[in-house]
């Protein structure tokens, strides 16, 4: 079963659960100071909820000043990523394939 036969909800949770995740292993990888300086205080719209959780679980540390994080910190981090965006990626790709089906008919 390729690509091309997966429903097109796991085609958007997948896309787009994948796009944050990586997101946000680039976040771990690139300094704090330059990302801020980047993208101001839009960079807690997306990923407030995921470094939330990521220090509730208690795996690893971040340093909130500094934004640094150890390994096990940055793998839940974008963990987290990738299942928070998969939801809201699978209702788009459900909707997209339902308005799909419709025009097909």
């Amino acid at each position: 079963m390729g690509w091309k036969d997966w429903p097109y909800w796991l085609k958007g949770g997948i896309i787009l659960g994948s796009v944050f995740s990586l997101l946000s292993l680039f976040l771990w990888a690139i300094p704090y100071n330059f990302i801020n300086a980047l993208l101001g205080n839009k960079l807690e719209l997306f990923f407030g909820i995921p470094a939330l959780l990521s220090m509730i679980t208690g795996l690893g540390h971040i340093d909130i000043g500094s934004g640094k994080m150890d390994i096990i910190a940055g793998i839940t981090f974008s963990l987290l990523s990738f299942i928070i965006y998969f939801i809201p990626g699978s209702l788009i790709g459900w909707i997209y394939g339902k308005i799909k089906s419709k025009s097909q008919k």
